[in-house]
């Protein structure tokens, strides 16, 4: 069962171009459907690639 598969879908875009672990990116896709302004990780991958 897919919660929300506008999420789901843009995670796997996101992995597929990055290299950030996919449960990473499903964060991502979540704040950013939610309009969260900041995320912070431990995820040094994760961090370079969306650091703003």
């Amino acid at each position: 069962m897919i919660g929300n598969r506008e999420v789901v879908l843009s995670a796997l875009a996101k992995y597929k171009k990055g290299k950030a672990d996919f449960g990473d990116y499903m964060i991502l896709a979540e704040g950013e459907q939610n309009n969260t302004q900041k995320i912070k990780t431990f995820d040094k991958i994760l961090e370079k690639e969306y650091a703003k």
